[in-house]
């Protein structure tokens, strides 16, 4: 990665950080999707540079880095936003400082509700089975240890392959080297590919 544009997501009364997050990163993913590679990746990632830094666990930058200009110019983010210019600022291309660090961002898979619910049920009958507990017993103690919340960010996300709306969650973490790889075309890393961090 070499270069690097930088979107300001701009809230008011009537559209909160949260929303415009999943209004302009739906944007972001069709563009990358809309130019990814044969075999489905992307050759632009993003990164958030104000992970966890503030009030909104997303702040309000979400950053695209290609290696190339011609990356990003060719992705035409402004095009893709214009129905959003009130709510975000597109900066100019710039190029990465040549000191930064290097961090994961990460998509971080989440099972639904009615994977929780399957399990819950199947834990139910094991112990029902297995343990001698009553109905009452059993799913007393299974509702409390099989749901854990995940506390990371996400962004309200509209799938194009599968048609439905899902909360991507969102893992973000510095690592000491750089990891070359390939990106989604949610702009997120493939198996621990990294992008530079800076501010």
């Amino acid at each position: 990665m070499k270069y690097y544009l930088d979107i300001t997501l701009l809230p008011d009364a009537e559209a909160s950080l949260g929303f415009l997050w999943h209004k302009i990163y739906q944007q972001v993913h069709l563009a990358i999707v809309d130019n990814k590679t044969l075999d489905n990746t992307s050759e632009v990632a993003i990164s958030i540079p104000k992970y966890k830094k503030g009030k909104h666990p997303l702040g309000n930058t979400l950053r695209l880095l290609a290696p190339t200009k011609a990356h990003l110019k060719q992705m035409d983010i402004n095009l893709w936003l214009e129905h959003f210019t009130d709510y975000a600022h597109c900066k100019s291309i710039r190029e990465i400082p040549k000191e930064h660090g290097f961090v994961v961002v990460q998509r971080k898979h989440v099972k639904s509700e009615k994977d929780y619910k399957i399990k819950q049920e199947r834990m139910i009958k094991w112990r029902l089975q297995n343990a001698g507990e009553t109905l009452e017993q059993a799913s007393r103690e299974v509702e409390g240890g099989v749901r854990q919340s995940c506390k990371l960010p996400f962004i309200h996300v509209q799938s194009l392959s599968a048609d439905k709306r899902f909360q991507l969650f969102i893992n973000a973490f510095k690592v000491k080297e750089a990891v070359l790889g390939k990106y989604s075309c949610y702009g997120l890393s493939v198996n621990g590919t990294t992008v530079p961090d800076f501010d």
